[in-house]
């Protein structure tokens, strides 16, 4: 088998374009239904579990950080429905009226303040 020129590596890898958001999206839900459904799935879960919790494992520390960051938050356990609602921020800022502002006494503590 004879090894293929590097310009005819790079000019293919030029070729394929990025996906769309829209498509992306697509494909991430397709990686995911895949990922639920196949038949290695929970075996694998349950090796990642075993391994977290075995004191003498190596891996205990990397399997740990999988399970706390990417499997357990509590966002991929929400329903469907619950994330088409995008979480938001709101800021109420307000201000005082004229008519609500009061006259600061001038004594503090029993010490008078000069106004100059």
């Amino acid at each position: 088998m004879e090894k293929p020129h590097p310009q005819e590596v790079s000019r293919a890898h030029k070729e394929k374009k990025p996906l769309s958001v829209r498509a992306e999206g697509k494909k991430l839900k397709e990686y995911r239904q895949w990922l639920l459904t196949h038949k290695s799935t929970s075996t694998a879960m349950e090796k990642l579990f075993l391994i977290a919790l075995d004191d003498d494992h190596a891996g205990q520390m990397q399997a740990l950080k999988i399970l706390s960051d990417r499997v357990m938050p509590l966002s991929g356990f929400a329903a469907e429905n619950q994330h088409s609602r995008t979480p938001s921020v709101q800021i109420n800022i307000t201000g005082y009226n004229d008519a609500e502002v009061k006259e600061v006494p001038n004594d503090i503590d029993g010490e008078i303040v000069n106004e100059s």
